[in-house]
Order: structure tokens, then sequence, then C-alpha cells
């Protein structure tokens, strides 16, 4: 396999929601929000589980938001 640089690596800084205010209501809170965008986050259970992870990157992805982690932007 040969290896090829695409472009440059870039430094990008993104607010996230720490894990210390990662409540389960802010969780149940994203989880009822995705679901009303029919997003399937799984139970509204208010733990950040990999159902609500996929919703989540989903949602990301489908507008054209930053993934990976639960940015502010995402949750705004």
């Amino acid at each position: 396999p040969q290896t090829v640089k695409v472009k440059d690596a870039q430094l990008e800084w993104r607010e996230i929601l720490c894990e210390t205010n990662t409540t389960e209501d802010v969780v149940a809170e994203l989880q009822r929000a995705l679901e009303e965008k029919d997003y399937n986050p799984g139970p509204i259970d208010g733990v950040y589980g990999w159902q609500t992870m996929n919703a989540v990157t989903r949602f990301q992805k489908d507008n054209d938001l930053p993934s990976g982690q639960l940015t502010i932007q995402t949750l705004r």
C-alpha cells in the first residue's frame, strides 16, 4: 500500500460538553430533541449510550457539523 498526502494537518478548537456537565437531564433533553428530528437515540433515559452517540453523529453529519464529540454547537 502507498500513502499519499492529501492536505496539511489542521488543528481545530471546539467547545464540547464536559463530562461533569453531561447530566441525565441534559442527555434526556438531547435525546428528546434528536427523536423530534427523527434521529433514533434509543430510549429517553438520560444515558449517553451507543444509540444516542450514533444519533448525534448522524445529526452532525447531516447538518455539516463537526463530529466525533458532543459539541456545544451540536447542542444548540
